[in-house]
């Protein structure tokens, strides 16, 4: 078990984003413990936290509409004019296929491309809206947190190694006390 965490800043930049290239862990590891139990005993701190996650999901859901929608409006513009060129050639003959035919190539490329935008944009706005959370789900594994906690308090090696399935990141900020 090796007692410091990296700072990813640091290793990012050289040491440049950030003085401290480690900290020690022990401290990350007490205060994330901290934070998490305050979570547990608050529910409303929660529902703050989860509150503000939502915002976030939604404000990109937001954008990826916007997106889906304008990607839609320019498919129905190029399916438009993809009929029109048809009907031309229908029209014209043989003496349009020329300078049709280039034109149809290019609105067709556009329009395969258009159908992948929409079709992952689709996609994002599916795995953004998985994404919004329950309150009441964070506070029940918070709680499941807890009696974990309390079953392995006499186990700080099980505390450690269960820290990352409910922790991603901490961010440290020295205090001026050191």
């Amino acid at each position: 078990y090796y007692p410091y965490y990296d700072c990813t800043n640091a290793e990012k930049s050289l040491g440049q984003a950030c003085p401290r290239r480690n900290v020690p862990a022990k401290g990350v590891d007490d205060a994330v413990m901290e934070f998490l139990k305050k979570l547990v005993l608050d529910p409303e701190l929660v529902r703050k936290f989860v509150e503000k996650a939502n915002e976030m999901v939604s404000d990109t859901a937001g954008k990826l509409k916007g997106d889906l929608s304008r990607v839609k409006e320019q498919l129905a513009a190029v399916r438009s004019k993809l009929s029109n060129l048809t009907d031309i050639l229908a029209e014209g003959g043989k003496t349009a296929l020329q300078s049709v035919g280039k034109k149809l190539e290019a609105f067709e490329k556009e329009r395969e491309e258009l159908e992948q935008s929409e079709g992952r944009i689709k996609k994002e706005m599916e795995a953004e809206s998985c994404q919004i959370l329950s309150a009441q789900e964070q506070v029940r594994t918070l709680s499941l947190f807890n009696e974990l906690i309390d079953l392995n308090k006499d186990h700080p090696e099980r505390i450690k190694a269960m820290l990352p399935r409910f922790v991603d990141y901490a961010v440290w900020r020295e205090s001026e006390n050191g």
